[in-house]
C-alpha cells in the first residue's frame, strides 16, 4: 500500500525503499541459487514500508475495511502450505546430543571445525578464523580448498572435525579437492562414527595426538 501511494504521490522515501528491495525479488526469479537468508537484507525496508502502510490504513477507513480480508487471505496463503503442528512442537534433541558429545571429547579451549559454525556457538568452542565460512559458494568456487583447511586445522590444532554427509550436505562436500581433504583426515584424525542432528548426519573425526 505504501509503495503504491508513494509512486502516486511521488514520495522519494517510499520509492527509494522500493528500489532497495527490488533486486532481491529479481534475484528470486533468476536461474541461480536463491537462499532464504537473502531476504534478511530486506527486513529494514519492509519494516518501514509496513509501518507506513499501517498509517495509511489507520487514516483511511475505506482502505482499512478493504485491507482486513486481503491481509487475512494473504496470511492464510503464506502460512497454510508449510504449517505443521508436529514441527512446531518438535524438540531438537539432535543438536543437544551433538553438543554433549563435543563437550565430552574436548576442552573449552579446544578448536573444532565443521560445515556449520552454529555448532561452534552451541558448544562454545572456537573455529579457526579463516575457516568460519566454508559455504557452498566458497568451496565450489575454490576460494576455500582442502589446503586452506589443512593449514587452519594444523595451526590451531583442531580437536574435532565434523563433516555433514547427509543428502542435504552442500558445504564441505563441494570442495574441489574433497578426496585430498579425506586423505588429510585419515592421516591426522581418527574416525569415531556418525551422529545424527535432525536431517543432518555428521562424520566425527577426533585428532590423533600420536601423529
Amino acid at each position: 500500500i505504501s509503495i503504491i501511494t508513494g509512486f502516486i504521490k511521488k514520495r522519494r522515501e517510499e520509492i527509494l525503499l522500493f528500489f532497495l528491495i527490488l533486486p532481491f525479488f529479481l534475484l528470486a526469479f533468476t536461474p541461480t541459487d536463491f537462499f532464504i537468508r537473502y531476504l534478511v537484507f530486506t527486513l529494514v525496508p519492509f519494516t518501514i514500508l509496513f509501518g507506513k502502510s499501517l498509517e495509511i490504513i489507520r487514516e483511511n477507513k475505506k482502505i482499512f475495511y478493504f485491507s482486513i480480508p486481503v491481509i487475512s487471505i494473504l496470511s492464510i496463503l503464506c502460512i497454510a502450505p508449510t504449517f505443521n503442528l508436529k514441527k512446531l512442537l518438535r524438540y531438537d534433541n539432535g543438536t543437544r546430543n551433538l553438543v554433549n558429545y563435543i563437550n565430552e571429547h574436548s576442552n573449552p579451549e579446544d578448536y573444532i571445525f565443521s560445515d556449520y559454525t552454529g555448532i561452534n556457538f552451541y558448544s562454545q568452542r572456537a573455529c579457526p578464523p579463516r575457516l568460519v565460512d566454508v559455504s557452498e559458494a566458497m568451496t565450489k568456487s575454490g576460494q576455500t580448498t582442502s589446503i586452506d583447511i589443512e593449514k587452519g586445522c594444523e595451526k590451531y590444532r583442531v580437536k574435532i572435525i565434523l563433516i555433514d554427509i547427509s543428502g542435504s550436505a552442500h558445504h564441505l562436500k563441494n570442495l574441489i579437492d574433497y578426496s585430498r581433504f579425506k586423505n588429510y583426515l585419515q592421516r591426522k584424525y581418527i574416525f569415531r562414527g556418525t551422529i545424527k542432528r535432525e536431517f543432518q548426519v555428521f562424520e566425527i573425526y577426533i585428532r590423533n595426538d600420536k601423529k
